[in-house]
């Protein structure tokens, strides 16, 4: 048969990727997050999005009070990890906001962030020690008043956040079986509201046991 049959024709590198570790990461749908309000208010909307079409709305008119997205992630070993999210405040003043990794959290975001730079969206994180097993990442609006959007959360192993993975379980490896006669492939769907001209990039590892299409 021809050597040309499955060739590679074009490829490239663009750093190592971050294996996402959280699910629903931009709330595109109703699964992975425990909402706890006491006094606040946290609603899913489509009024604000980093990426895809929602994110979720932490509001408060009261000084003192909370609103946190919690969910719990089973790590299969410990290690340096880091959890990141985009948030993006208005009017914020108080303790603020934060991201908790366990009881370890990043400073508290106050004010009102900037819209010049990415539509107002910026990135915070946490850097904390994990044990084996369960563990619980959390954003919160705590003892604070004004509004904040959240979208795009990511654990990660590490010493800080690296680009946003929009996979789920991007760790996850699988078998596909082929036939000659069939297009088979595992897919996902993806969310994005983004400029024409934004480029992704989609990457990962695979090995092949193959006979070439006579």
């Amino acid at each position: 048969g021809s050597k040309k049959n499955h060739a590679i024709e074009k490829s490239g590198v663009s750093g190592t990727p971050a294996v996402n570790l959280l699910t629903n990461t931009s709330f595109e749908d109703t699964t992975g997050w425990t909402v706890t309000t006491q006094g606040y208010t946290a609603v899913k909307t489509e009024e604000q999005a980093y990426l895809g079409n929602k994110s979720y709305k932490l509001h408060s008119t009261t000084a003192s009070g909370t609103a946190k997205l919690t969910q719990a992630v089973t790590v299969s070993e410990g290690g340096t990890y880091t959890l990141s999210a985009y948030v993006k405040l208005n009017g914020v003043s108080g303790t603020g906001v934060y991201a908790k990794l366990n009881n370890t959290a990043s400073r508290s975001y106050t004010g009102t962030t900037n819209s010049q730079i990415q539509n107002g969206w910026q990135r915070i994180s946490v850097t904390a020690e994990l044990e084996t097993g369960s563990n619980e990442v959390s954003v919160w609006l705590n003892n604070a008043t004004g509004t904040a959007y959240v979208d795009c959360l990511q654990l990660e192993k590490g010493t800080g956040p690296s680009s946003y993975n929009l996979l789920s379980q991007t760790g996850l490896s699988g078998t596909i079986a082929g036939t000659p006669t069939e297009l088979k492939a595992n897919t996902q769907t993806i969310t994005v509201n983004a400029k024409l001209n934004t480029t992704f990039v989609l990457s990962g590892w695979a090995e092949a046991n193959s006979v070439a299409r006579r």
